[in-house]
């Protein structure tokens, strides 16, 4: 159980540095900022798999 909280863990990190990444390129910035790390929501809200 507690390889699949890390992977869950691991795979929203690279979802959150996904969405940071096409944010950043579609407002012509293409860098990602503190200020953007700090403010981004999910595109969705998910309910944990596994509580």
């Amino acid at each position: 159980v507690q390889n699949i909280g890390q992977a869950s863990i691991t795979a929203n990190i690279f979802g959150m540095i996904g969405s940071l990444a096409i944010a950043a390129i579609e407002d012509g910035t293409e860098c990602i900022t503190d200020d953007a790390v700090e403010s981004w929501e999910p595109a969705f809200t998910a309910e944990p798999a596994f509580a």
